[in-house]
């Protein structure tokens, strides 16, 4: 389960099954947030801020696990980055110093999600173009949307912190890929630092029926 993982210096990361017993000790820390919410979302809560919280122990980090935001993403304390996600039995997040790493994100997706989700949503993720990219080093359909729609999330969730702005997932778009990375470039302004032909380079891996994906640059 992701053992293979090297997100690279100064970053810390943690995955876990969804439901983990251990993350209930968490519970009565953010009961005032979840008391609307079905078990399925505790739990993936949950699961998320404990990965955060072994995140902080490799990193000797002595702060507050990430509330939420008004737009519902992590409230990380100063001086700490990060990114959690989850899929339907995964967690995972990845943590770092604010002076080390500029931009993090990560996603983890189910293949057998995105396969059972509605084809004609596609088209608002990727073009023709991006999906024979990934075909071309032997994917199927189904891996090449799992991977382009993860790698779309993971930009977007290293961006947004510092951009505040959304962007659409085809406001990015896929154009190289590898055995290990798939490059994605942007396609519209989200300001000085991040010009449209912005250029980003993530890990990708697939593993026991999903896909991660990792964008870290330092700056």
């Amino acid at each position: 389960m992701l053992e293979n993982f090297n997100p690279g210096s100064g970053v810390a990361w943690h995955c876990c099954a969804i439901p983990i017993r251990e993350a209930q000790s968490l519970r009565l820390q953010f009961d005032h947030l979840m008391t609307r919410w079905v078990p399925k979302r505790r739990n993936e809560f949950l699961a998320g801020r404990w990965c955060v919280q072994q995140c902080y122990g490799q990193l000797g980090i002595v702060a507050d696990l990430p509330a939420m935001n008004a737009d519902r993403s992590p409230a990380w304390p100063t001086g700490v980055r990060g990114s959690i996600s989850h899929s339907d039995t995964l967690a995972i997040a990845v943590v770092t110093h604010e002076a080390d790493v500029g931009l993090v994100g990560v996603d983890v997706e189910s293949i057998v999600a995105m396969a059972e989700s509605d084809r004609a949503l596609d088209n608002s993720i990727a073009c023709k173009a991006e999906v024979e990219i990934i075909n071309s080093i032997g994917f199927d359909h189904q891996q090449a949307m799992a991977l382009i729609f993860s790698a779309k999330e993971s930009l977007y969730k290293a961006l947004y912190p510092r951009v505040g702005r959304y962007f659409d997932y085809l406001d990015a778009r896929v154009t190289a890929v590898d055995a290990e990375f798939v490059d994605i470039q942007l396609l519209t302004r989200l300001g000085t630092s991040f010009p449209p032909g912005r250029l980003f380079r993530l890990h990708y891996q697939f593993n026991d029926h999903h896909v991660l994906t990792f964008l870290a640059e330092t700056g």
